[in-house]
């Protein structure tokens, strides 16, 4: 939470190790509203279906958008 402060969660679907599936919809919509009204910044959630235990070519794509967003944040 913060003026300029940003947090990409990142998601593997089919991961069978940890954190797989989609229960991250319960709370993605309601923190991210929460930061915003708090004192700025922003919270954001990607869900990856592409890949199980590893970062995607995907994923990457989305983190390399999210810093290219945060030099203009």
């Amino acid at each position: 939470v913060g003026a300029g402060r940003r947090q990409l969660q990142i998601f593997n679907q089919y991961d069978p190790c940890c954190f797989s599936g989609v229960r991250f919809r319960q709370y993605d919509t309601l923190v991210a509203q929460t930061v915003t009204q708090l004192a700025g910044g922003n919270f954001s959630t990607y869900l990856d279906p592409a890949y199980e235990h590893a970062i995607s070519p995907q994923a990457l794509q989305v983190i390399a958008a999210d810093w290219e967003r945060v030099e203009n944040f």
